[in-house]
């Protein structure tokens, strides 16, 4: 626990001297536009006025672009932040949330907060840039490595997502290589995500600190496609010794674009678009860069614990 509040104060301060504002924003939401894959907790308020389905937040994101359209240019929130069915070493489903926005600024700026982040907490918690996970130093003193989501499935999983852009392709080739998880009632997404869990982020945890970036296009959730290239999305997440810390992007600011990918997305969910966060980016959202990290197991990694349980004083079920 001193740890964890020694982490927080070290975030409050790196925000604070780049010149950023905290703000605060709902996490009793009407709606959602998360990754598909993300379930929400769901409630209800009763009281005097009708009856309304709301949801737990799963990440302040909406909101806080809506600020950014409202002339907030430099932005960011320590935020509590809710998924369901998500428990395990790195998951526990009501966690914390670094997120933060600049606007008119790209994922490159983002992935360099990252490291300027990181770097600042390790300094101030530990008195050294770097980290020990599973025994090993990380060096975390910028710049990163940084690798294309491409060139790390060519190079550890064999596989050619360029030529695999379908389901069907996907699965074809997860079998082909050995892949018993792969089924063929699986979604692209899904095949993707058991490769990259059994091939391509045992890898990464070899490398200490990398940025995975330039994802498919299938995966672009609210980010902005690559200009010259849209089958790629200017997508990033960052590890630490094989942990995901964070997830970036080039902030999608096209409403119709926005839209399209809200009804793709909401329906299986059940939860409905958010319709004032349509409305706002229709007004006009500027260009902007931002990243959600997790404030839970950047804790974890400079504590130097295993799980998440070990960082957080009350985790589900304790």
């Amino acid at each position: 626990m001193r740890v964890r509040a020694a982490v927080l104060d070290a975030v409050r301060d790196f925000f604070k001297d780049a010149d950023f504002l905290a703000v605060e924003t709902p996490t009793l939401v009407l709606a959602s536009a998360q990754e598909e894959h993300i379930q929400l907790f769901a409630t209800e308020y009763q009281g005097d006025k009708a009856q309304k389905q709301l949801y737990l937040a799963p990440s302040p994101e909406l909101y806080m672009k809506r600020l950014l359209g409202v002339g907030f240019e430099r932005i960011y929130q320590i935020s509590r932040s809710y998924r369901n069915g998500e428990m395990g070493p790195q998951h526990n489903p009501e966690f914390t949330l670094i997120e933060w926005y600049r606007a008119y600024a790209s994922y490159e700026e983002i992935m360099a907060d990252v490291e300027d982040l990181v770097s600042h907490v390790a300094k101030s918690v530990l008195g050294r840039s770097s980290v020990v996970r599973a025994g090993r130093e990380i060096d975390l003193q910028p710049p990163w490595e940084r690798l294309s989501v491409r060139d790390a499935f060519a190079r550890w999983a064999a596989v050619d997502l360029d030529a695999c852009t379908d389901a069907e392709s996907l699965f074809r080739r997860a079998r082909a290589l050995g892949y018993g998880s792969a089924r063929r009632e699986d979604s692209w997404e899904d095949l993707y995500h058991k490769i990259l869990l059994e091939s391509v982020e045992p890898e990464l945890a070899k490398l200490g600190a990398i940025h995975l970036f330039d994802y498919p296009r299938q995966l672009a959730a609210l980010a902005k496609l690559k200009e010259g290239d849209s089958a790629i999305a200017e997508r990033t997440e960052a590890y630490l010794g094989g942990v995901e810390l964070s997830n970036g992007y080039t902030e999608l600011n096209d409403p119709a674009q926005q839209r399209e990918r809200f009804a793709r997305s909401a329906r299986p969910r059940g939860a409905p678009a958010d319709e004032a966060f349509l409305a706002a980016m229709e007004r006009g959202i500027p260009p902007a860069g931002g990243v959600a990290l997790g404030l839970d197991r950047l804790v974890m990694i400079v504590a130097g614990a295993s799980c998440l349980d070990e960082v957080i004083a009350f985790p589900l079920g304790h």
